[in-house]
């Protein structure tokens, strides 16, 4: 059997955006999940089970999706010789940058090379198959270039509980949240869900549906981030900062 060669875009990120989806097959005994990808950020715009609101990163049309997938997908932050560097995000004028995505019939995967910071990044996406859970699957492989100490944060910025609609995180996200929670963390095993249902009833019901993330390395689980605050707290910080100093002049 011939096997079919992958679609190769070089400099994907600043190629005309487009749009697809992974295929929601997990085979005979498998459960299947959507991917929502394009040719921006890491990739993936959002994923989830069944439907829109089912979303384990939320739901955008492809228009809103462009936009937010760089702050709102995966992200890999690469600290090398106290220098931060965020792999795949804006493009610098002038730098020794490459990328290429590669695209098949069910997987897709993206690559950068950093020849100036030295480090090689593969970041490769497939559905999980023939297994009693949905789950996408990431694989990350960083390479250093120049044979130098190399710290990283990745993951995804963002992981929905099971049990909110589309619609009403989008209308009432701060209320959402407020219902939202994450257990077995010393487990490194986080579940993302519900704490009871919060739906404008008089009658409240459990909830015992949820979401999960891990990370593993050499078949041991890594330990796992849920708190915003922890990575992106100093840019809010700065932000708030600014705003202070602002105000003090304009008054």
């Amino acid at each position: 059997m011939e096997i079919l060669k992958p679609f190769i875009l070089k400099d994907f990120d600043i190629k005309k955006p487009f749009s697809s989806f992974l295929p929601g097959l997990a085979g005979i005994k498998g459960i299947p999940l959507w991917a929502y990808y394009t040719n921006r950020g890491q990739g993936i715009m959002s994923v989830g089970s069944k439907d829109k609101n089912g979303s384990i990163i939320e739901f955008n049309p492809a228009c809103i999706g462009y936009e937010k997938v760089t702050t709102q997908g995966f992200r890999t932050f690469i600290k090398i010789d106290g220098k931060l560097i965020e792999a795949f995000g804006t493009r610098i004028e002038n730098s020794n940058i490459e990328r290429t995505m590669y695209i098949t019939g069910a997987s897709f995967k993206i690559e950068e090379i950093n020849k100036d910071a030295g480090y090689k990044i593969e970041v490769n996406y497939f559905g999980l198959p023939n297994m009693p859970i949905g789950a996408l699957v990431r694989r990350v492989k960083l390479t250093s270039l120049k044979n130098q100490k190399i710290e990283i944060v990745d993951g995804t910025s963002q992981v929905l509980p099971q049990g909110v609609s589309n619609g009403a995180y989008k209308d009432c996200g701060n209320l959402m949240r407020s219902w939202m929670d994450v257990y077995y963390m010393e487990e490194k095993t986080p579940f993302y869900t519900m704490r009871a249902s919060s739906a404008d009833e008089a009658e409240v019901e459990e909830v015992v549906s949820g979401n999960f993330y891990l990370a593993k390395e050499n078949n041991q689980l890594l330990n796992v981030i849920c708190d915003l605050e922890l990575i992106f707290g100093y840019a809010h910080q700065n932000i708030y900062h600014i705003v202070a100093q602002v105000l003090q002049n304009l008054y």
